[in-house]
């Protein structure tokens, strides 16, 4: 369903330019590593209790639920929630565990006639504190001398050394919006008996769409549309529970639609204080526009 918040508090927001997840400050940030395929890096910035308050006090924890037949349930569940957000037209959908719609795919290989699940994983970025700027870079040169001794393979650049790095390719991923020290492993441990015993607690969810589709001079169109990642606003230990189970989750999903690109550009300068100085290098050498 679509709706749109009129009293929003703008407290959460994504940025387009690069994908930045943002409680008041940033919280996660991801970005292309441009060596020519669709890795990724993603840095996990120090964690907000205050995000994690407001978001569990928004809601009601362990909702276990199928609300694909209910879309307006679920909307009413979530409304305290949706004041965190900007102001805006959203659009709300449930996908559940035995549908697996998020999932899905079609491929040119089969003239998209064939339906294929994609893997899926819940990506967590390497914590970055910017006052330990110093400290990383005693650590590297540490790291190098004893690898120089040992011969084994190490990311020699400081870059790779500090910041985790993924590939995106076709599989389907989440972004975790707080770092994984902040992880409960009992919690977690605790959700993968709640499923094995039949529960399908839900994950939520939350990116953006901006739709662009242009007339071209002889009528055909060209479509610059352009979507974040998925950040995972509420259900880390589940998804991890679901991820060591290898079963599907059913996910909540939340899109922003922008009306205008100006209102999810993010102003790299805000990143200054909070990324080293070589990430942030390489984010204005290959993101900035």
């Amino acid at each position: 369903m679509n709706f749109e918040i009129k009293d929003g508090l703008g407290k959460i927001k994504i940025g387009v330019n690069v994908d930045c997840f943002a409680f008041i400050r940033p919280l996660t940030f991801c970005w292309y590593d441009n060596r020519g395929s669709v890795g990724k890096y993603l840095c996990a910035l120090p964690f907000s209790e205050e995000y994690r308050n407001e978001i569990h006090n928004s809601i009601t924890s362990n909702l276990n639920i199928d609300f694909s037949k209910n879309i307006e349930e679920l909307h009413a569940i979530l409304l305290p929630l949706f004041r965190l957000f900007p102001n805006g037209e959203y659009s709300l959908k449930f996908h559940n565990s035995e549908e697996k719609n998020l999932f899905k795919y079609q491929t040119s290989r089969d003239n998209f006639t064939e339906t294929h699940l994609s893997n899926w994983e819940l990506h967590f970025g390497n914590l970055t504190i910017k006052k330990e700027e110093n400290k990383k870079q005693i650590e590297h040169k540490a790291f190098l001398i004893k690898n120089a001794i040992t011969k084994e393979f190490y990311p020699s650049d400081i870059l790779e050394y500090t910041t985790y790095n993924f590939y995106s390719g076709f599989d389907t991923f989440f972004l975790a919006t707080q770092p994984k020290e902040e992880i409960d492993w009992k919690r977690v441990e605790y959700f993968e008996n709640e499923i094995r015993n039949g529960s399908r607690p839900f994950i939520l969810i939350y990116n953006y769409f901006f739709s662009d589709l242009r007339i071209n001079k002889d009528n055909s169109k060209t479509d610059y549309s352009i979507h974040s990642d998925y950040f995972v606003l509420d259900g880390h230990h589940k998804l991890l529970a679901y991820q060591n189970l290898k079963i599907y989750p059913p996910i909540a999903s939340l899109t922003y639609l922008p009306k205008e690109k100006s209102e999810i550009t993010l102003d790299l300068n805000i990143l200054n204080e909070y990324l080293y100085n070589w990430q942030l290098n390489h984010v204005k050498k290959y993101c900035d526009e």
